[in-house]
């Protein structure tokens, strides 16, 4: 276990002290490592345990089951934009535009649209 080194040429004191300075740190090292295999094992084991079970019978995933709807059942939740014609969209463009008139007047917006226009966008 002597190895060559700094050990070599330090007082027998000294190089006791530096034995378990190196025996410590190892020690550390170890107890790290496993704590780290600890965590990562309570993880998997967490993540199993939290895994829904399989479905029994014929059952339909979310994807297939929101598929097999018709474009009037999707709803607000679906992500998909809905086109919005005739009166709907007259009253949006206008909301906007008074919107955009009424914000003209604030600079912070002004500011923010200054940015935007500048965007290499």
């Amino acid at each position: 276990d002597q190895r060559d080194g700094l050990r070599r040429n330090m007082p027998p004191t000294f190089r006791s002290r530096w034995q378990e300075w190196t025996k410590e740190a190892a020690d550390r090292m170890k107890e790290a490592q496993k704590d780290f295999v600890r965590k990562k094992i309570e993880f998997l084991e967490r993540c199993c345990r939290t895994k829904p079970p399989p479905p029994v019978g014929p059952v339909l995933s979310q994807w297939e089951a929101a598929a097999t709807k018709a474009p009037a059942e999707w709803g607000e939740e679906s992500g998909v934009l809905q086109e919005t014609k005739g009166d709907a969209a007259a009253k949006l463009r206008s909301e906007f535009r008074a919107r955009q008139q009424a914000l003209k007047q604030d600079e912070a917006f002004m500011a923010i649209q200054q940015c935007r226009d500048a965007l290499p966008v």
